[in-house]
């Protein structure tokens, strides 16, 4: 299990891994984990418990991890009962593309998967990746806060360096 990898459970929500840790007491592991919704708490679970309520997002969504990888939601399979291409929903689709960006290291990637989900973009999504770049992009137009996302991403790039200090 990695660190700051998303998972969902049951009802559809994510949370971030943060870490693990070591009870002083017993010694016993636990994960470290940021709940992504609600009032975004911070809690620890035994792994076994973890793991039971929570899924990784490419697991509950094949074409997230394939997002992740390639930059791009995987073709989609063929219908067995009809021959036809099975299409994904618009909804499945966004949400693929927003595990994707959720899981970029840079901002170059999630510049470049934000240009393919814009036909997808909704105010969620919009709140989503703000939040995961520490930003907060006020109501208004879902144009306009595309655009702004845009600009704050082209922004960070500018200052991203992988050259050591």
């Amino acid at each position: 299990m990695e660190c700051e990898t998303f998972y969902r459970n049951g009802k559809g929500q994510f949370c971030q891994v943060l870490g693990r840790a070591v009870m002083n007491d017993s010694g016993s592991e636990i994960i470290i984990y940021q709940e992504l919704f609600g009032k975004f708490l911070k809690k620890g679970e035994y792994p076994d418990v973890f793991f039971q309520n929570w899924k990784t997002a490419a697991m509950e969504n094949s074409a997230a991890a394939d997002a992740g990888r390639t930059g791009t939601v995987s073709r989609p399979e063929i219908s067995s009962d009809t021959g036809s291409p099975a299409q994904p929903s618009d909804m499945d689709q966004g949400t693929a593309l927003l595990m994707a960006f959720l899981e970029a290291r840079t901002s170059a990637d999630k510049l470049e998967i934000l240009y393919q989900m814009k036909d997808y973009v909704t105010d969620y999504f919009i709140d989503s990746m703000a939040l995961s770049l520490d930003m907060e992009i006020p109501q208004g137009i879902l144009e306009d806060r595309y655009q702004k996302l845009v600009r704050s991403l082209r922004t960070k790039m500018r200052y991203e360096s992988d050259r050591l200090r």
